[in-house]
């Protein structure tokens, strides 16, 4: 997946992990993806990795983030960076 510029990889990856029960894992590329790319799917996934990590927190900004990226009239699928602090 290095060679993964969209992150795709990474959030497919994130996906099955999680799936599997390897949670530290999961959050590494859910995070890998969303900087690589933050995009609306990779923002909601790392989003609901965060919930189940109990940071409801940055989970609400991740998703609150997509859901204005998905209302703009402009719509594109970057969302903004702020909220990986």
């Amino acid at each position: 997946c290095e060679e993964d510029a969209h992150g795709a990889c990474h959030a497919t990856l994130a996906e099955l992990l999680q799936r599997e029960g390897d949670m530290q894992s999961a959050g590494e590329l859910w995070e890998a993806a969303y900087k690589r790319s933050p995009s609306v799917r990779h923002a909601l996934g790392w989003a609901s990795w965060l919930r189940s990590q109990g940071e409801e927190g940055r989970a609400l900004t991740l998703e609150t983030e997509a859901i204005m990226t998905l209302r703009a009239p402009q719509r594109t699928e970057s969302v903004s960076r702020l909220s990986t602090r």
